[in-house]
């Protein structure tokens, strides 16, 4: 009992910091602390609608893929359903949701939300892989996988808020679901295939997908840094009432909070 707590407790750990990774790293106006908690219960309303498709989902090539017997062609079909469902689960939903938002207004705002969305999907899983599969998957998805789920949603949220901010690109809004649904499907496909070099691919695209959501995170900064809709800098937006702060004085000349 005491690996599956430690581990749980890792999982919860790795999910806190990541939501106060993003909080902090905000170089815009602040978030309204309602649309973080609602993005959050998205999350959860995500998995809700992951269980309640499941019949839909539940043919051979599903029964038989924990176990290894499916047919590599079944598998590979599974997986790609898994990605529709789950990236459209963690996608739709939100962005119908948050799109004509006041606050939906950076290009930071994208990998913010969605982030935000597909960390609790992401622990709601998690916890559950590790109760059904055993402490060593739970591990295994702390070490290689803690932001996995993000690295999927990131290019829909961030293309969406990129329409929502230029006005331009709307067929790449498609695109970045497309792409989170093929790259979600092929990262299954290799863990599920029981195959090494598919294996070892899944493992590569887990890692490069977790880092480059720091990495996209740090791309749209540029942009909104660019685009005047935030600044480098701790104290250039109040991190209270989220008005400018253009002095850059250490407290909010508007509700006299720290910035």
């Amino acid at each position: 009992m005491l690996p599956y707590l430690l581990i749980i407790t890792g999982q919860i750990l790795a999910a806190t910091w990541f939501i106060r990774y993003v909080i902090i790293h905000d170089r815009g106006s602040k978030e309204p602390r309602g649309a973080v908690r609602a993005s959050l219960l998205f999350g959860l309303l995500a998995i809700v609608i992951v269980f309640v498709t499941h019949p839909i989902q539940s043919d051979d090539a599903f029964v038989s893929l924990r176990d290894g017997t499916a047919p590599i062609q079944s598998v590979f079909i599974a997986s790609m359903i898994i990605g529709i469902v789950e990236e459209l689960a963690k996608s739709i939903p939100l962005a119908l949701w948050l799109y004509k938002k006041p606050y939906f207004n950076e290009m930071t705002d994208g990998i913010f939300y969605f982030g935000m969305s597909s960390v609790m999907f992401a622990l709601i899983e998690n916890i559950l892989y590790t109760l059904s599969d055993g402490a060593s998957t739970g591990l295994a998805r702390i070490i290689f996988t803690p932001f996995l789920h993000i690295g999927f949603a990131m290019w829909f949220g961030f293309f969406l808020a990129r329409r929502k901010v230029t006005g331009r690109g709307t067929w790449m809004v498609v695109v970045g679901l497309l792409t989170a649904i093929i790259l979600h499907g092929l990262y299954d496909f290799g863990v599920f295939s029981r195959l090494g070099p598919f294996t070892i691919a899944s493992v590569v695209l887990g890692i490069s997908l977790n880092l480059g959501v720091f990495k996209l995170y740090r791309y749209a900064q540029q942009h909104d840094k660019e685009l005047q809709l935030s600044a480098d800098g701790t104290n250039h937006f109040c991190r209270s009432c989220g008005r400018p702060n253009p002095d850059h004085t250490l407290y909010c000349v508007y509700c006299g909070q720290k910035t």
